[in-house]
């Protein structure tokens, strides 16, 4: 698991590896995603790309609007409201 400081070392050199953080009761857990979910996340689903780092080239520094737009609107903002509540 990589800790704060690494994690702000990546971001400065633009590793365009992206994480998937889950949050439970049980605790945090961060994977680095798979090419399958960059290719997905993209709209690209049926794309299998040749290499690791082919997927990290094409589509780990990429952004798909209607994603974040999503998580934004159905995780984050729940997620706002709940703590502005306590």
């Amino acid at each position: 698991m990589l800790t704060m400081s690494q994690a702000a070392y990546a971001r400065r050199v633009a590793d365009p590896r992206n994480a998937v953080v889950r949050i439970a009761l049980d605790g945090l857990r961060v994977r680095w995603m798979t090419p399958r979910e960059y290719a997905c996340l993209m709209g690209a689903d049926n794309y299998t790309p040749p290499k690791r780092t082919k997927a990290l080239m094409g589509f780990g520094g990429a952004v798909c609007v209607n994603a974040v737009a999503w998580l934004g609107e159905h995780y984050l903002k729940p997620l706002i409201q709940r703590a502005s509540q306590r």
